[in-house]
Formats: C-alpha cells, sequence, structure tokens
C-alpha cells in the first residue's frame, strides 16, 4: 500500500473505533459561484504545525491514551501511544485554520467545548469491544466553519457558513441550504458534519438521524450498527457481532478487535518472530516481513526496513537507505507522495494525482493546456477542467463575458446577461439565480428576494 494512503488508512483505522468517516462525506450544501466545497487545495491548506493537533490537543492526548489503556481489549490499533499522537495531531493540523479552496478561504476552528466534554468522556470510558464512546466523541464535532450566519439562514459551507452550534442543511425537495441545529432522532438530515445530536447518526438511506442499531438489523455501513460491523447476512446487509476466536473470517474486520484473521479463522496474531504469509497473520500495526516471511515489528523513523509496511504508519520505507523515514500527511511537494482524499494532500500550486502506481503530488495545469477531469484541482488559479474542450478553463474575472457553466471570480456569478457580475439586491428585477446576491430570483415575481427557508 501506498506509504501516504496507510498513514490516511491508519488515522481512519484509529478514529473509526469512534464512528469517524474521515471527512466530509456527502455535503450537501448549495455552493455559491465561484466557490466549490467538493475541491481540494489550489492555495494549500494549514498543513502540519507539529501541534498536536493543536487546539485538539486535549482531545488527541485522551483519544491516544483510551487506545493504549484498552490495547488488551482492542487490539493495537497503532504501534505506540506515542505514534498516535503524532499521527492523529498532524492529520487533524492538516485542516484547523485557513483552508483555501478553489481561491475562496474558510477558517476552519476547533470547538473547545466538544474538545473538553471528548476529552472528558474518553478518560472514563470503559474497556469494550464496542471501542470508545460512539458518536459521542464524533470527532467531526470538533470542526467549526468560523461562520455567523444565525439558524435559518442561508449557507453553503464556504462563503456563508453557519454560527456555532448549527450545520448547513440542504432539503432536496426545496432549492434552499439553511443554517439549522444538529437533528435529533427521526429528524431529517443530511451525511455530513454534526447533522444529528451526539450518540445519532444520519442514516443515507432514510434521511433521518437515527440511534445505531442492534445485531441482525439492516444497514448500509459500519456506523449505523452498534457492533460497528455491517456485514452481509440474509437478505442484504444486517448488523453482525465480531467473531470470536475460532469462528471462520474472511479478514481482520470480520474479528473481534483483539484478534486477527489467520487462514480463515479469527485467532491471536502470529508473535513477532514467528512464521507469516500475510500482514493480517501479524495483526494490529506489526508486519509480514517481505524479506524473512515473519511477523516484525512496525518501525519508527530511522528504523531499517525492506517495504513500507516494516515502519510506522506515519512512515514510509526509503529503498535506497533501506530506512523508514516520515510522511507527509498533508502539504507535500511536487513529486512527492500524496494522499489524495485530503483537500491540502499538496502544497500551493500542487494537485494530488495518480503517477503510474501510485499517488504524487503534480504541477497544477494552466488555463488552456490538456486536462482529464479526474482530479477536480488539477487546473491552476481555482479554475476547473472544461469536459467540452478537454482544456483547463480560468476563473473568469468580474465585468468580463461568461457562459453557463463558468467559474466566475469569488463574490460574482455569471449573470443572466452573460457577464460575471456581484447579485442585486431584493427587489431587483432578475431573470436568474444568479442575478441576485441571495441566489434566489422568485419564479412568481421574478424579483430578486432573500433565499427561502428550508422546512
Amino acid at each position: 500500500m501506498h506509504p501516504s494512503a496507510r498513514a490516511w488508512a491508519a488515522a481512519g483505522t484509529a478514529l473509526a473505533l469512534s464512528a469517524v468517516a474521515g471527512g466530509c462525506g456527502g455535503c450537501g450544501g448549495q455552493v455559491s459561484p465561484g466557490s466549490d466545497a467538493g475541491a481540494g487545495g489550489d492555495g494549500g491548506g494549514p498543513g502540519d504545525s507539529g501541534t498536536s493537533g493543536g487546539a485538539a490537543a486535549p482531545f488527541v492526548n485522551a483519544y491516544c491514551n483510551y487506545l493504549s489503556r484498552c490495547e488488551a481489549t482492542l487490539g493495537p490499533v497503532l504501534a505506540s501511544e506515542a505514534e498516535c499522537r503524532t499521527l492523529l495531531g498532524d492529520f487533524l493540523d492538516c485542516f484547523i485554520g485557513p483552508l483555501t479552496i478553489m481561491g475562496v478561504t474558510v477558517d476552519v476552528l476547533v470547538d473547545s467545548a466538544t474538545v473538553d466534554a471528548c476529552a472528558a468522556a474518553l478518560a472514563t470510558a470503559a474497556c469494550d469491544q464496542s471501542g470508545p464512546p460512539v458518536l459521542t466523541c464524533d470527532f467531526q464535532n470538533l470542526f467549526a466553519f468560523g461562520g455567523t450566519a444565525a439558524a435559518g439562514q442561508p449557507c453553503d459551507y464556504i462563503a456563508v457558513g453557519c454560527g456555532p452550534g448549527l450545520y448547513c442543511y440542504s432539503d432536496t425537495a426545496a432549492p434552499c441550504s439553511v443554517c439549522r441545529p444538529p437533528g435529533g432522532e427521526g429528524d431529517p438530515c443530511v451525511d455530513t458534519f454534526a447533522a444529528c445530536v451526539p450518540g445519532l447518526f444520519c442514516d443515507g438511506a432514510t434521511g433521518v438521524c437515527t440511534a445505531p442499531q442492534p445485531d441482525g438489523a439492516p444497514c448500509s455501513d459500519d456506523v449505523g450498527c452498534i457492533s460497528g460491523r455491517c456485514a452481509v447476512g440474509g437478505v442484504g446487509t444486517v448488523c453482525t457481532a465480531r467473531a470470536g476466536a475460532g469462528s471462520p473470517c474472511g479478514g481482520p474486520a470480520d474479528c473481534l478487535p483483539a484478534l486477527t484473521c489467520v487462514g480463515g479463522t479469527c485467532g491471536t496474531p502470529v508473535a513477532v518472530g514467528a512464521a507469516c504469509t500475510s500482514d493480517d497473520d501479524c495483526g494490529g500495526f506489526h508486519a509480514c516481513s517481505a524479506t524473512g516471511s515473519v511477523c516484525v515489528n512496525a518501525g519508527p523513523p530511522g528504523s531499517p526496513c525492506g517495504s513500507d509496511d516494516e515502519c510506522y504508519a506515519s512512515a514510509r520505507c526509503d529503498l535506497t537507505s533501506s530506512t523508514c523515514v516520515p510522511t507527509q500527511l498533508c502539504d507535500a511537494a511536487i513529486g512527492e507522495p500524496c494522499q489524495s482524499d485530503l483537500p491540502t494532500a499538496c502544497a500551493a500550486g500542487g494537485y494530488c494525482t495518480l503517477v503510474g502506481m501510485e499517488n504524487e503530488c503534480a504541477p497544477q495545469i494552466p488555463a488552456g493546456m490538456p486536462c482529464t477531469g479526474v482530479d477536480p484541482d488539477e487546473c491552476a488559479g481555482g479554475g476547473f477542467c472544461d469536459t467540452l474542450s478537454g482544456t483547463c478553463a480560468g476563473v473568469v474575472a468580474a465585468g468580463a463575458p461568461c457562459a453557463p457553466g463558468d467559474l466566475c471570480a469569488a463574490g460574482t456569478a455569471c449573470s443572466s446577461t452573460g457577464i460575471c457580475a456581484a447579485g442585486q439586491a431584493d427587489g431587483a428585477a432578475c431573470a436568474a439565480p444568479a442575478d441576485c446576491a441571495s441566489f434566489w430570483c422568485d419564479p412568481a415575481t421574478m424579483l430578486c428576494a432573500p433565499f427561502p427557508t428550508c422546512p
């Protein structure tokens, strides 16, 4: 596995024990002209500040301490508590602070009250096989976006963020996105940050806030199950208990956390120094040595290695020196390995793309040059890939001619007159939503009007 992907997966593995998906997932807000909530890093992001999660440090420390003291029950999630602090802290540092997306900057903050509540819950949480308090300490809830919009006001995640304790809700039955508090059980939701109150999750199949289900209940993903495992069983997929020692398995995820899948059977991981055929045999963050086919401890930077799996998840094996070296989780330089799922994977001027068999940061493509449209941030200057021409199209300046589909400068939209312009005030005549500052042209009056409030 690519070293950067291993690091990202390791962070996800640790966080998955508290039902974290790792990222926005199905963000549902309407995006204002001149911004793109799904694209990544043309201006770079906060990057690795070396602060172990910065303002989220109490959460990082409490979380890694929980995993360490509960290792006998959960199994070794990471090689050591120190590596957990480094990896999880660096991961959070990739998001905290000013984050520029397609030329629009949003200030990603940390909710100190949530951090303190999470740390307190983890300090007293029991060591059981379900892992840390499910969804009560959801890492996604640590983030806020520095917005000021009140409940019921329009929002779009980037240009117009919601105030503390609110999230941007998009109702597919109405052309509006508004700020609202997290939903209670049975309330409608979209699968995104803080959609439901702690203890509930947003069920993508029903679109309502739901409590995790017991074994035997239908499910669509692991987060919907108390056991943390959604598997094929009977008709469709159902919540399923993890298997104990001696039970058949198809992989480590089928077994209780402290076990692994050895030769198709759940059992104790193979000891360090004993023969193995795959990393799964060794369990946790031990590895099956590529040179000796025995289980070895994953080593920190500076340790000898023959493959990436012989290094900490926060490191990779430099085959030139046969030594473990640190992995850059975000803001990687051109030519360096990167993780495409991170919005700040590459430093300013670069984007993360597949080069051969691995992801690597490459220079962004200038306007007018061929592009693929596969990587949303491949075009320079906040531009986009015009799939009709197969070339990068730049951001159209305010006051310049534009065509439907063009990306206008931040704060403007391609109006019905074919010019990138700021929207007009409520009450002005309009022919399209882009003509209005509110981005709503009332079809009954053809006048700009306040954005509708979602039910």
